[in-house]
């Protein structure tokens, strides 16, 4: 792999540029609070996880924005609701379904709001510095993220949205990393050939080889959290490369791009 005629970069959003504030547990268990619901933190992180790689693709056919909304906030709901309903005691029985009811509403409504935004979300200290100098460079740079129709509204929050030629979410695409859909459609609306674009992301099978199957270069970062389940959906980033595989050599942040492009 040479970093030689390389004039695209393009980033995986969470656990990449930016990741969670605090653990999703926490977030949940604060918002259930509030609402006069007793959880545990630690076991709504648990139960999170294991009822999101239980979730269809958070993708969706074409749809006017205000539509696609609409639906990804049923996707999120009914998530939150298993979740919840998991977690409650009694939460299975017809009692405790009655009495989530009473309350899921403003909980949901708390939950949706902070993961929109800095209360949810924070950029990692280098990302700012590494994409502008990106730009100052001449790349062009975008964004390619399982994510829904909020994603620009979280990089605008942190400050990064003015610094991307593109932001592509899954939802609105149509299709999940490592789906060449997705990789492809990005391509196209950045003019960029896929051999002279450079795909950087933290997870193995959505990032590094799903560029890497639709003939991107890629380079994997080493930094891991509970915010990969949210992005790849439970894709087996943990396991690594089957034997015989190339191995990446994972970063350990993203200066590690401005290296291997000759910029440090």
């Amino acid at each position: 792999m040479t970093a030689e005629g390389i004039r695209t970069v393009t980033f995986d959003a969470t656990g990449t540029l930016f990741g969670l504030r605090r653990p999703i547990g926490a977030s949940y268990g604060d918002a259930a609070r509030r609402h006069g619901l007793d959880m545990a933190d630690d076991e709504l992180e648990e139960i999170f996880y294991h009822e999101f790689v239980k979730m269809p693709p958070l993708a969706f056919p074409p749809l006017p924005l205000t539509e696609l909304r609409g639906i990804e906030r049923l996707w999120w709901s009914r998530l939150v609701k298993e979740v919840l309903l998991e977690a409650m005691p009694g939460g299975q029985t017809e009692q405790g379904r009655a009495r989530l009811e009473e309350v899921f509403e403003p909980i949901f409504e708390d939950l949706f709001a902070e993961f929109t935004g800095t209360s949810g979300w924070r950029a990692y200290p280098e990302a700012r510095d590494v994409v502008s100098e990106l730009k100052s460079a001449g790349f062009a740079v975008g964004v390619i993220s399982n994510y829904d129709s909020r994603l620009d509204d979280v990089l605008l929050a942190l400050d990064l949205l003015p610094l991307f030629d593109l932001v592509i979410n899954s939802s609105a695409a149509g299709a999940v990393k490592p789906h060449p859909e997705i990789f492809h459609a990005a391509l196209a609306s950045l003019h960029a050939e896929p051999e002279k674009t450079l795909h950087v992301g933290d997870s193995y099978e959505a990032d590094w080889v799903g560029a890497r199957e639709v003939g991107m270069q890629a380079l994997l970062l080493g930094r891991r959290g509970p915010e990969r389940a949210v992005e790849d959906r439970g894709f087996p980033h943990g396991e690594g490369p089957a034997a015989g595989a190339v191995e990446p050599i994972p970063l350990a942040d993203l200066t590690g791009v401005l290296s291997y492009l000759g910029l440090r």
